[in-house]
């Protein structure tokens, strides 16, 4: 049924944790915003089934502190992340191995 959703906004919500395959099935998401929610953990697998088409990701005013090296690794088209008013103080390497600036 979701299957032709191309923008998802799910900005200001309890969202704490983004579980493993919390995306599945989104193959034609283009757009996801969660802004302004509680996030704090993002699972390594959160966004593998999304789909390649995603292009923007807006994980922006949230509580995140650190981001997992594979959490990027499958948005192969991804142009555009928001990750300000967050409190990451560590990103690790290869976290965004394969994109570009």
């Amino acid at each position: 049924m979701l299957k032709k959703l191309t923008f998802l906004n799910l900005n200001y919500n309890p969202i704490s944790v983004l579980n493993e395959g919390a995306f599945d099935g989104l193959v034609m998401l283009e757009r996801l915003s969660l802004y302004d929610n509680h996030i704090t953990h993002i699972n390594d697998n959160a966004f593998k089934g999304i789909g390649r088409k995603l292009m923007r990701l807006n994980l922006g005013k949230n509580k995140l502190k650190y981001i997992p090296t594979d959490t990027f690794h499958p948005l192969t088209n991804l142009e555009v992340l928001d990750l300000h008013e967050n409190r990451i103080s560590q990103i690790p390497d290869g976290a965004f191995e394969g994109k570009s600036e």
